[in-house]
């Protein structure tokens, strides 16, 4: 396509600089030298990275049937194959809508008192501390949202505040625990040498087992007993009733993030795929565990990094910590409770968390893979079928032409009165489009429930251990932190 785009090394292509730097920081530089469409290779093969947010549109809205498919990866693991991270074409577009009135707002509010139960566990966690004690954000959050969705996906206990031996938990850190040398292996080696020498994934095939045999078994249960739907609220549940003509409460509502992005004509073609996709009305049950898996892979570490980078933020920022606290003392009741409706009516929280996923999105790009060849607005590109692309969020959302003063902290971005000023398809920190993460609005109920009550016992301190500015891992996907830790003082 003859563009332009840093130098390539050999074999390696631009990959190899990905592991010596952050990829959000160059994503960042390499934007800047070579503007809002350029080139890149990871490994041989060839990538298009794109920044321009009306470029944006019609990737991942207008023309997105064309960008059904997010990259393709080596995996000879279902776990992957059917999930709808990584299902393709009319097989994505079938579970997609079979799975997607299981994210309704009447869902995910029978979800609410489980997740209620998980903080109840962190709370008494924190009360176990001394007051004052340094807190490694990082493990208090990541044990929340590993409770959190362990019940939620899987209808389990992990305990993860104090077991750290359970079977659950050690399963689910070998998934977790990036292991470099399975991952280079995967990557660069081609796809018959991994699948001779025995490698499904980067994952030891055991932990994966683990899973399937929870899913499998929870599914057996659930099938057999008929009132199950009655007594049970988890994901493994909602998804053994799915049926794409039930509950179609599937379109964002006015609090969720994503709806900066949410046009008419988005929604008609959301409804429309969702209406379209499902030929067959049920999900296999080997379908159920993968989504079930992909919600837990894809659900607990974006949730406890945006917890743990608010919560910095909130150490950094007392005045804002300050204004928080007052509208969550506004809003909960004599006891410290709160219901789902006031949650999310809570504008002032709804910004911190948003501008907690602009300045930090875990994703830190969305993929896209042409399935025809496709003439790319007004640029004179022609796009080849198999056309990789890149938008990487974490360099737009940091672009001081959409966000002035891109490095500071700044809720009132957010608040009701300035969200016109966010152009549209400049915010991306849970994708756009048909294909964006299904699993937004647990995630965001989860995550102003815990800021909520821990605000309220607690003020967020920095201290001389806290990391300013905060230090990124060097990771290719995800914007990950590393150790973390703020002073927690009862008030």
């Amino acid at each position: 396509m003859g563009l332009k785009g840093p130098k390539p090394v050999p074999f390696l292509g631009n990959s190899i600089y990905w592991l010596l730097k952050p990829r959000c920081f160059l994503d960042i530089e390499w934007g800047r030298k070579y503007g809002q469409i350029y080139g890149i290779y990871d490994s041989n093969q060839p990538i298009l990275v794109v920044t321009k947010p009306e470029l944006i549109k019609k990737i991942v809205v207008k023309d997105y049937h064309v960008f059904i498919d997010r990259r393709m990866r080596p995996t000879n693991h279902f776990l992957y194959r059917e999930s709808l991270s990584h299902a393709r074409g009319d097989n994505w577009r079938r579970i997609r809508s079979i799975a997607s009135p299981t994210f309704s707002s009447a869902k995910i509010r029978k979800m609410y008192p489980i997740v209620r139960q998980c903080l109840r566990a962190l709370m008494t966690h924190v009360v176990d501390m001394e007051c004052g004690d340094c807190v490694d954000l990082k493990k208090m959050c990541g044990n929340y949202t590993m409770d959190v969705i362990a019940a939620v996906a899987f209808g389990t206990d992990a305990n993860a505040h104090n077991d750290h031996s359970s079977a659950f938990v050690t399963s689910a850190r070998q998934i977790l625990d990036v292991d470099f040398v399975r991952t280079i292996i995967v990557l660069l080696l081609p796809k018959f040498v991994v699948k001779a020498i025995g490698l499904k994934s980067r994952v030891p095939e055991t932990a994966h087992q683990f899973f399937v045999d929870i899913g499998r078994r929870l599914i057996n249960e659930r099938k057999s007993d008929p009132d199950s739907h009655r007594k049970y609220n988890d994901f493994i549940q909602f998804l053994v009733d799915a049926r794409p003509d039930g509950d179609r409460d599937a379109t964002p509502a006015a609090a969720d993030v994503n709806a900066f992005n949410e046009s008419e004509e988005e929604l008609a073609i959301r409804r429309q795929m969702l209406t379209t996709g499902a030929k067959k009305h049920t999900l296999t049950d080997d379908q159920i565990v993968a989504q079930a898996w992909i919600f837990f892979l894809a659900g607990y570490d974006t949730t406890s990094t945006t917890l743990t980078y608010c919560c910095y933020e909130l150490a950094l920022n007392p005045d804002i910590q300050q204004r928080l606290y007052n509208e969550v003392m506004a809003s909960v009741d004599s006891e410290g409770e709160i219901g789902y409706d006031e949650l999310m009516a809570m504008s002032y929280l709804d910004a911190v968390l948003s501008e907690t996923l602009r300045k930090y999105p875990a994703a830190i790009k969305l993929e896209r893979r042409s399935v025809a060849e496709y003439v790319l607005g007004d640029t004179g590109i022609t796009l080849p079928a198999g056309q990789e692309i890149e938008i990487t969020t974490y360099a737009i959302h940091h672009n001081p032409e959409y966000y002035p003063d891109p490095e500071k902290f700044d809720p009132e971005r957010f608040m009701p009165e300035n969200k016109h000023n966010i152009q549209p398809y400049t915010y991306l920190p849970f994708g756009a489009g048909p294909r964006n993460c299904i699993g937004m609005r647990v995630a965001l109920m989860e995550a102003k429930l815990c800021v909520v009550h821990l605000i309220q016992k607690y003020m967020f301190l920095r201290i001389p251990k806290t990391s300013v500015p905060i230090k990124f891992q060097i990771s290719m996907t995800t914007l990950s932190p590393g150790d973390v830790h703020i002073g927690f003082t009862k008030r």
